[in-house]
């Protein structure tokens, strides 16, 4: 079955209200219903949380700032794939 663009992003959004952070397996499944690749769906995963984060950060404090690996690791795959979808 061939899903549309929306669709396949509202069937994300669906598992991430449930899993913020899935297991491999999970990200897996979640392709495979979804018709995308383990790491599209894993890019989405991380971006989507960066989202979150962003948003958290213009409603809280000005002095506080999350700088944890996860973070670093999602910015990192995250500059990863511009340079590889500009090459």
């Amino acid at each position: 079955m061939i899903l549309t663009i929306s669709s396949q992003v509202e069937a994300l959004e669906k598992f991430y209200i449930e899993y913020i952070y899935p297991s491999e397996e999970l990200k897996s499944q979640i392709a495979e219903s979804v018709g995308l690749s383990e790491r599209q769906v894993s890019g989405w995963f991380c971006h989507r949380r960066l989202k979150d984060k962003k948003q958290d950060g213009e409603t809280a404090a000005t002095g506080r700032q999350d700088r944890s690996s996860k973070w670093v690791s999602c910015l990192t795959f995250a500059l990863g794939l511009l340079r590889f979808s500009n090459a």
